[in-house]
C-alpha cells in the first residue's frame, strides 16, 4: 500500500513545524493501529509512506485502506490549529512468487497516482490494462506528428440569414494506424501530459491558414478560418509570433482569423 499526504508541505509553511510534526505523529498512530505486530509501515518521502499488510484479499485490503484514509483525514487540533489532512492511497494484492517486490511497489504507486484526495484505488487487472493502453497511446502519439497522422478537417460556418457559407472551423483529428480516426477527446489529455500542445497548435495554425486560400477560391468570397488554441498559448509571445508569421506567409488578413 502506498499513501500520500496531499498538500503536507503547506501545513509546515502555514502552521509551523510543530503542527507538521504533530500531524506526522497522528499519521504514525493510524499506521501503527492498522499494521499491528505483523505489518510493516515506513516513511519513504516527506509526504509518502509504504505499508505491507499480510493475509488480506482485495476486498479486505480496500476496507483497511479506506479505514486508514478516514482515520487520517478526521479533523484534529495540531499545535493549536485545526487541520484536516488529505490522504490518498494506492494498493495492490501481492502474492508470493508472482513478481519481484519492486514491481508490486510500482503498481501500488501507479494506483496512488490515480487516487483523488481521501480516496483509495486498487491496482487490478482493469487498471493494468488501462495503464498499458495509456503507455501505448503515449508512444504512438509521440510518433504521430513525425508520421503525419495528425490532421485537420474543416467544418463549414454558415450565415443562416444570408443563406451562405462564410468560413470554416479547423477540427483536429488523429488518423491512428490501427484505431482509425480519433477525435480530440481520445488523445488531448495525453497530449497535454506529454507537453505536445505547442506542436499541435503550430500544426493547426499552419494547416488551417494553408488551406484557407483554397477554401476561399471555392467559396468565391472572403473566407474566415476559426481554430481552437490551448489556453496557455493564447497570451504567449511565442504563439503571437507564430500567428503573425503564418498569417504573413499565407497572405491572410488578421480579421479573417478567429481564435
Amino acid at each position: 500500500m502506498a499513501l500520500e499526504l496531499q498538500d503536507f508541505p503547506r501545513i509546515n509553511a502555514r502552521h509551523g513545524s510543530d503542527a507538521g510534526d504533530a500531524a506526522l505523529r497522528h499519521v504514525a498512530d493510524a499506521l501503527r493501529a492498522l499494521t499491528g505486530p505483523r505489518g510493516v509501515a515506513a516513511r519513504n518521502a516527506a509526504d509518502r509512506f509504504i505499508l505491507m499488510l499480510p493475509g488480506l484479499d482485495q476486498d479486505a485490503l480496500f476496507a483497511a485502506a479506506d479505514a486508514l484514509a478516514r482515520a487520517i483525514a478526521a479533523p484534529r487540533i495540531f499545535a493549536g490549529a485545526e487541520i484536516r489532512l488529505r490522504p490518498r492511497i494506492g494498493a495492490v494484492v501481492a502474492r508470493p512468487g508472482d513478481t519481484p517486490a519492486r514491481i508490486w511497489m510500482r503498481r501500488a504507486h501507479a494506483a496512488l497516482e490515480r487516487s483523488a484526495a481521501g480516496a483509495v484505488t486498487i491496482f487490478d487487472a482493469a487498471l493494468d490494462r488501462q495503464i498499458r493502453a495509456e503507455t501505448e497511446l503515449s508512444t504512438d502519439l509521440s510518433a504521430a506528428f513525425e508520421r503525419g497522422e495528425i490532421g485537420v478537417v474543416f467544418q463549414p460556418m454558415a450565415d443562416l440569414a444570408a443563406g451562405r457559407l462564410h468560413g470554416f472551423e479547423c477540427l483536429v483529428r488523429w488518423h491512428h494506424p490501427e484505431r482509425g480516426w480519433l477525435a480530440p477527446a481520445a488523445f488531448l489529455p495525453r497530449l497535454r501530459e506529454l507537453g505536445l500542445e505547442d506542436d499541435l497548435d503550430r500544426l493547426v495554425l499552419q494547416k488551417g491558414l494553408a488551406a484557407r486560400r483554397r477554401l476561399e477560391e471555392g467559396l468565391g468570397a472572403p473566407c474566415r478560418i476559426a481554430m481552437n488554441v490551448s489556453a496557455d498559448q493564447i497570451g504567449s509571445d511565442a504563439f503571437r509570433h507564430s500567428l503573425e508569421s503564418a498569417a504573413e506567409l499565407h497572405d491572410t488578413a488578421p480579421g479573417l482569423i478567429e481564435i
